[in-house]
């Protein structure tokens, strides 16, 4: 599978995502969309979304984005 580029993103123990054995991901291509995808980005869009929470989740935007949306080393 890595020899094609290919690997499983939650196998680390010390994430706070737990492991999922049937997530598999394309290395080039998760790269560039994570480096895309930035927190200002995220931030824009959650402000104008009506959803419960909103309020502690943009105050907790760098927490949240740290854990569970960037992509380990």
């Amino acid at each position: 599978m890595s020899a094609y580029d290919f690997y499983r993103p939650f196998t680390d123990k010390e994430s706070y995502i737990a492991y999922e054995p049937w997530h598999i991901s394309y290395l080039p291509l998760s790269y560039e969309a994570s480096q895309a995808y930035t927190i200002d980005i995220l931030r824009a869009v959650l402000e104008e979304e009506p959803i419960l929470g909103k309020q502690w989740l943009l105050d907790n935007l760098e927490m949240v984005y740290q854990r569970y949306i960037v992509l380990p080393e």
